[in-house]
């Protein structure tokens, strides 16, 4: 439990260090797509090098504890009559000694992990309830089916916000309908081209291992606020009128 506890403080230990550089030296600049890799490189290198390290302990714990095993069994079998003779006497010294009061010793490492367990269940479960709810909603509302430049388009009764998952774009009909559907569409479909439903769900995997850390969460803003940077930025630069878009 000592090296999950080191991997999760390192882990967490620097996606601190990848999200102050960015507020340093990142964050104010407009080359989005550089940013962008510039993230997704530090999430990953955050929970792929203490990994390594994870790994290599354990390979060492696991080495080291085969070697007393061996050193613990041939200890055994050349002492094993001196231990049977002692056996006899050990019994009856603690028979006959009685302990005065016992002193609870709480293991407070496997309370933090049980409590670490916990958490990771009810974060799990809330992502499931939440997905499963948002999907039950969707297939509920459904108006209709359309595509646009062969991108699926499912259009909902109800008025809810436009998004995009995967390859599929998710509208209200009042938005599909309104003078501003072209822009609406135009930009989800930058989200789609840009993969950006991957980091999405890349950030919100790991956000399940470091539940407990409130930073992941400003990091996945990040993100998802330089996502729609991105697209802005690629839609103004290829739109011949820039007003009409806003």
């Amino acid at each position: 439990m000592d090296d999950l506890y080191s991997y999760l403080w390192q882990s967490s230990s620097m996606i601190i260090l990848w999200l102050l550089l960015y507020k340093l030296f990142f964050n104010k600049i407009t080359y989005f797509k550089t940013n962008r890799i510039y993230l997704l490189i530090g999430l990953l290198f955050s929970f792929a090098i203490p990994l390594l390290n994870f790994e290599s302990e354990l390979a060492f714990t696991f080495s080291t504890k085969s070697n007393e095993n061996l050193t613990i069994n041939y200890y055994n079998i050349s002492n094993t009559q001196r231990i049977e003779n002692n056996v006899s006497n050990l019994i009856e010294k603690s028979s006959s000694e009685l302990p005065k009061e016992q002193n609870i010793n709480w293991d407070y490492s496997k309370i933090i992990y049980i409590i670490y367990l916990i958490g990771l269940s009810l974060f799990l479960l809330k992502l499931v309830f939440n997905v499963t709810k948002l999907i039950k909603n969707i297939n509920s509302n459904i108006y209709r089916k359309e595509s646009y430049k062969n991108i699926k388009c499912i259009i909902t009764k109800d008025k809810i916000p436009a998004f995009s998952f995967l390859r599929t774009i998710y509208i209200s009909e009042n938005d599909y309908t309104s003078i501003h559907s072209t822009n609406i569409l135009e930009h989800e479909l930058i989200h789609i081209k840009q993969k950006h439903s991957l980091d999405l769900l890349l950030i919100e995997t790991l956000k399940l291992i470091l539940w407990f850390n409130p930073l992941l969460y400003y990091y996945s803003k990040c993100i998802k606020d330089n996502h729609e940077f991105e697209v802005d930025n690629t839609i103004i630069q290829n739109h011949s009128d820039k007003s009409s878009y806003y």
